[in-house]
């Protein structure tokens, strides 16, 4: 009997490292188990000790040690109430991959450990969680799959970025990618909340992140309330050019940010966005005025 029970945990073990290493599009460095941990770990500081002791004990046995550090770690500590973009700022860091990335990689783990557990366990984590975390831990497989930029390294996400932008609009002379990029992103956080300012600079690879978290720091929680036009008349005021001429710029940085940006931050900018701005956000055509 324990002979079967130990090939029965190293399988279901098997089929979460199998599960990981075939879907989270890991960099070559990274090992499904080093996935796995990063992202069990981070849950656990997010249950409670009692939950987190559930949870490890659910676990197929040979799947156990790869959480001994964090177990010890987690002994006699507080709750971390941290909520869906902190954590996957933490998995990020942790891993030296993109928000997006990590947002995927979670997705993934989740979906492998999960299909091991008993109902009730995976009911009463999610109980435990808050709403953006406990979508996390609940999700299926993604129907769209990731956009290649989201998976490279922070540096070489912003390069792709900058050469989107570049080959999605033709730039006036004197106006670099990055200065489009700022100019409009600037434009974008004024007209959401500030909470939601805050979290989509935390949504970006870190190499792109500082040329919004200055506008999207520091600043009043309620957005600025302004349409369309209004959004293309600051870019084209900051770029020095007739707002005429930045549509099809705004339309390109948008594009290329929702490729690096989290699903769910993509999402929630959206909803955030009157119906002009949101078309164009999605990059959906506006109507032509008669």
């Amino acid at each position: 009997m324990h002979l079967e029970r130990t090939v029965a945990d190293q399988a279901a073990t098997d089929r979460v490292q199998r599960g990981v290493a075939d879907n989270a599009r890991l960099p070559r460095e990274l090992a499904a188990e080093d996935a796995i941990t990063a992202v069990m770990c981070a849950l656990m500081d997010r249950l409670t000790a009692g939950e987190a002791h559930y949870l490890i004990e659910a676990m197929p046995a040979s799947m156990r040690p790869f959480f001994a550090t964090c177990v010890r770690h987690r002994a006699g500590q507080p709750t971390m109430r941290i909520d869906h973009v902190e954590f996957l700022e933490r998995v990020a860091e942790h891993l030296g991959v993109t928000p997006a990335h990590a947002e995927l990689v979670c997705e993934v783990v989740f979906d492998a450990v999960r299909s091991e557990l008993p109902d009730k366990l995976v009911d009463d984590v999610a109980h435990q969680l808050p709403r953006g975390l406990q979508q996390l831990w609940l999700a299926g497989p993604r129907i769209e799959p990731l956009p290649e930029e989201a998976t490279l390294s922070s540096q070489d996400a912003r390069l792709a970025i900058e050469e989107e932008i570049e080959r999605s609009v033709a730039l006036p002379a004197g106006i670099g990618s990055m200065e489009a990029f700022s100019a409009v992103m600037c434009a974008l956080v004024a007209r959401v909340s500030g909470g939601e300012a805050r979290e989509l600079a935390a949504g970006l690879p870190v190499t792109l992140r500082g040329l919004v978290e200055r506008d999207a720091k520091d600043r009043a929680e309620e957005p600025e309330v302004f349409e369309c036009d209004e959004l293309l008349r600051r870019v084209a005021t900051h770029l020095s050019l007739d707002p005429a001429e930045v549509e099809p710029i705004v339309r390109a940085v948008f594009g290329a940010v929702r490729r690096v940006l989290p699903e769910k931050a993509t999402s929630d900018v959206a909803s955030q966005l009157p119906v002009s701005l949101r078309e164009l956000w999605e990059g959906e055509a506006r109507p032509t005025r008669a």
